[in-house]
Order: C-alpha cells, then sequence, then structure tokens
C-alpha cells in the first residue's frame, strides 16, 4: 500500500512531463516548418491567422509529415496549438503553454 502511494503520484507526474516535453518538441517542429514555408513562399504568416489552416498547407508542401497532436490529449487535438507573436512565427499550445526558446 505505501509502495502505490508513492509510485501512482510519480508515474503520473513522469507523464504529465513526458507530454509537455512532447509537447514542446512538437511546437519547435511547427515552429522550423512555418519559418521554411514563409522563406520558400516568401510571405509572413498571418499572426491571427487559423493554425489549422497551416497546419494542412504545410502537410501538404511537405514541410511536416503529419499534422502534430497535443500529446496526451488524444485525437484530433491538434487545436490546442495557436499561432503567436506579431508576424504569426510563433506557437503555443493552449493545454502546456509555450516553449522556452
Amino acid at each position: 500500500g505505501i509502495g502505490a502511494a508513492i509510485a501512482v503520484p510519480n508515474f503520473r507526474n513522469a507523464r504529465l512531463r513526458a507530454n509537455e516535453r512532447a509537447c514542446f518538441a512538437n511546437q519547435k517542429t511547427i515552429v522550423g516548418a512555418i519559418e521554411m514555408y514563409n522563406l520558400d513562399k516568401n510571405i509572413k504568416t498571418d499572426p491571427m491567422g487559423n493554425y489549422d489552416k497551416y497546419a494542412d498547407e504545410l502537410r501538404q508542401g511537405g514541410y511536416i509529415r503529419s499534422i502534430p497532436q497535443d500529446p496526451g490529449q488524444g485525437p484530433n487535438s491538434s487545436h490546442h496549438y495557436e499561432l503567436t507573436g506579431k508576424e504569426g512565427t510563433g506557437i503555443r499550445c493552449t493545454v502546456h503553454g509555450t516553449f522556452k526558446r
């Protein structure tokens, strides 16, 4: 009983940290893909634009293989990601926040 009382919270916290790190890795991938897309197209991303629209363009253009989902949040959770920054080149997650560069 005592072992379980210690192990369960530790396992849960480890899983939450892993999901957060995976989310931040997704954000870095998305930011890199947006920057490459913008350079190739010689455009600036609309900072108020819809990330889902850009995600589909990034996937179709070969900048990402698949649209990243929010780790631990299940399928169809890409809507948790939002464009940020004055040029729309940043990304944040409504669940996990923004990674620190």
